[in-house]
C-alpha cells in the first residue's frame, strides 16, 4: 500500500471536498448539484499523484432508481446512479 501509508483527498470540479479522505468517496441521497467530475489525490512523503477525471451525469427519469453513487480510487472508477 506504500510506506508511509497514503493519504486520500477527494477533488470535485477542482476543489477538495471537505471530510472526502478516504479511499472510496461514497455519496448518498444525491441531487443534480452531485453532478460534475471528480479524482482523487493520493500522497505521503515520497510524493503524490492526482487520477484522471471520473465524470458523473446525473439524469431524471419517472421509474425509481438508485440515488447513491460510489467512486472508488485511486483509478477513480465510477459506478452512477439516477435521481428520479
Amino acid at each position: 500500500m506504500g510506506d508511509p501509508a497514503p493519504k486520500f483527498q477527494w477533488i470535485k470540479d477542482g476543489s477538495d471536498l471537505v471530510g472526502a479522505t478516504e479511499r472510496w468517496y461514497i455519496k448518498q441521497n444525491i441531487t443534480i448539484d452531485d453532478q460534475g467530475c471528480y479524482n482523487c489525490r493520493v500522497y505521503n512523503g515520497a510524493g503524490n499523484i492526482v487520477s484522471k477525471d471520473a465524470c458523473v451525469f446525473i439524469e431524471k427519469c419517472a421509474s425509481p432508481a438508485t440515488t447513491d453513487f460510489v467512486v472508488r480510487g485511486p483509478e477513480a472508477t465510477v459506478m452512477t446512479g439516477i435521481l428520479f
